[in-house]
């Protein structure tokens, strides 16, 4: 369970409580909010009521400009002292009726691997960590892990009032997806898996059998159901993985195959569970296909390639960070989508770049890129080809 080294649900300090100037004032004054931040230790997270859910999403008797700014000046606040990561979430279970807004605030990423929790290590947390009654059952009334699941997934409105906003965020309109479905292009009829044109050494690669115009997307349906490795599988493999046989077999598949993130705090892969896992690199810029996330981090930058990449082309802001779309839609921007970046003609290889599949950390975002230049010069075979070479 997380460790709240602060929690005012317990105090009437609502920031979209119109008649409690005297809470504005608080939370919306840098100083008062930096000391809270210097009060916790070097993981420490703090939770803000922020009051009735009706508030905070303009109520008819509310000035809507000047509640979104409230929330835009409130979250400059958090990012500026230093939170590297937000989320908001509703509880109903409070002594006055109704549902009400709390935003729980982190002064580091890793300390959403708490909040991101799965249900059987939500269950084993409560175990270890809360005394238990003599009855041997835990002694909460209105908490278990359906409810912190629910505390993941901010509530539907969050999302619609964020999206509502001018200009409107860009993973809003990126990852709509009932816009981009007629953009879809499904996986099952349209390519053939058969040996890479990339080079001696690149194995299997994924081939078009139609013509497909720039600006499609790649299988989505297809997409949406990855292989997932959470956090705390991925330490277990990354631990055992020069001693079990069977551990490093998994870890060539989840590496070579999958592509490592770090949203849910820590180290966790995805691997495509269809075709589009056979996506070679695309050496020198020659990729026909780009995430979304690729291709929003390269915007504004020189074109640039595995053969000249630097540690300054590492993305230093990886996601927005306050979104509660993104953390609505999490899983999808963590598996991301394929865009088609120039036209595909039939019988063409289907080319990605690989430089941002690690980019959860500089030294490993550069190192990596290195061992892409080494593949593409013909200096080095990929992790898949050299297991299977071996074996």
């Amino acid at each position: 369970m997380i460790d709240l080294h602060f929690h005012f649900s317990d105090c009437k300090l609502d920031l979209f409580d119109n008649t409690s100037n005297y809470v504005e004032e608080l939370y919306l004054n840098e100083a008062f909010i930096e000391t809270l931040y210097n009060c916790l230790n070097d993981y420490g997270l703090i939770v803000f009521h922020l009051g009735k859910v009706s508030n905070v999403l303009n109520s008819k008797n509310d000035d809507s400009s000047t509640t979104s700014s409230k929330m835009t000046l409130f979250m400059d606040l958090l990012e500026n002292v230093g939170f590297q990561s937000v989320h908001m979430y509703t509880e109903s279970h409070l002594k006055s009726p109704g549902q009400y807004t709390f935003v729980i605030a982190m002064k580091q990423e890793s300390s959403r691997g708490g909040f991101y929790m799965n249900s059987a290590e939500i269950d084993i947390s409560m175990k270890y960590k809360i005394r238990q009654s003599h009855s041997g059952s835990l002694p909460l009334k209105h908490f278990d892990d359906a409810t912190m699941k629910g505390y993941q997934v901010p509530h539907k409105v969050f999302e619609i009032d964020y999206c509502a906003t001018d200009p409107a965020p860009v993973f809003c309109d990126r990852y709509n997806l009932s816009r981009i479905a007629k953009l879809d292009i499904p996986l099952s009829t349209n390519f053939v898996v058969k040996i890479s044109s990339v080079g001696e050494g690149s194995g299997r690669g994924l081939f078009a059998t139609r013509d497909i115009p720039k600006g499609s997307v790649l299988g989505i349906q297809e997409t949406i159901h990855p292989v997932y490795v959470a956090p705390s599988t991925t330490e277990l493999i990354y631990y055992y993985h020069d001693m079990i046989d069977e551990t490093e077999i998994f870890y060539n598949y989840m590496d070579g195959y999958g592509f490592n993130y770090v949203s849910k705090g820590s180290d966790a892969y995805m691997v495509e569970s269809n075709v589009l896992t056979f996506v070679n690199h695309g050496c020198n810029g020659d990729y026909n296909i780009d995430s979304y996330t690729g291709i929003e981090k390269k915007k504004n930058k020189a074109f640039f390639t595995e053969q000249n990449v630097t540690h300054s082309h590492f993305p230093k802001k990886r996601r927005p960070f306050f979104s509660p779309f993104l953390d609505r839609h999490v899983h999808l921007y963590d598996v991301d989508l394929n865009e088609v970046t120039r036209d595909i003609k039939a019988g063409d290889e289907i080319l990605s770049d690989y430089l941002f599949y690690t980019d959860s950390y500089e030294n490993s975002f550069f190192s990596e890129s290195q061992v892409l230049k080494r593949i593409c010069n013909g200096e080095e075979v990929g992790l898949i080809t050299k297991a299977e070479s071996d074996n």
